[in-house]
């Protein structure tokens, strides 16, 4: 990861809602609500790079539509390498976490991939890929991953709604495993989110 020989002073991990899949009974991140979550995303990506002075600033995330696509969008924004984790082969992770969101997000994924460094989970080959283990297994591997890079602080950027995740390795295991490791918490309020959803099921006021 290029990082201009400065010495590392933020190492960022992201973890955060993807977009809803198409019939979600509850919203939580519907499309409507990407360009509030880059808003977010990009006030905190921006106020860590500030913190870091003149050192240099690395990132690591996976690539799920919604905020990880967001957050290396927009750390090549800012000038921040990132690396992409994936816990699974590129075209398997994007029939799981990425393409049921619409072609956009494909297109927005594979450009990612193309032009940042990939790197995938293994276990002897990858393994439990059928299974939600595999998403318990890829949280670990990043916090790991990203601890083994010395720096002056590592962050922990969660756009998150407070709440229980939909199955094992959501965002909430990843926010208590980076306080258990000491890290520091960017806690990003999701749950405004959802209102775009009932915004967009509203009909339209009666206006007199």
């Amino acid at each position: 990861m290029n990082t201009d020989n400065r010495a590392i002073g933020r190492v960022l991990v992201f973890s955060g809602h993807r977009i809803d899949t198409p019939g979600r009974e509850l919203p939580r991140f519907p499309n409507e609500a990407a360009d509030e979550a880059m808003q977010l995303i990009r006030a905190a990506v921006r106020e860590e790079k500030e913190l870091a002075g003149t050192a240099g600033v690395v990132g690591f995330a996976g690539a799920a539509s919604g905020g990880d696509i967001i957050f290396h969008e927009t750390c090549e924004e800012l000038g921040i390498p990132t690396t992409v984790m994936l816990a699974l082969p590129p075209r398997v992770f994007a029939a799981r976490s990425v393409d049921d969101a619409g072609p956009d997000w494909t297109a927005r994924f594979d450009r990612i991939c193309r032009t940042h460094p990939v790197r995938v989970l293994r276990d002897g080959g990858v393994t439990g890929a059928g299974s939600d283990d595999v998403w318990q297994r890829a949280n670990l591997w990043i916090l790991e991953t990203a601890l083994a890079v010395e720096a002056d602080a590592h962050a922990l950027i969660a756009l998150w709604d407070g709440e229980g995740g939909d199955g094992p390795g959501g965002t909430e295991e990843m926010v208590r495993a980076a306080r258990e490791c000491g890290w520091k918490i960017v806690h990003l309020d999701a749950g405004p989110l959802a209102q775009h959803a009932k915004a967009e099921s509203s009909p339209n006021p009666r206006r007199y």
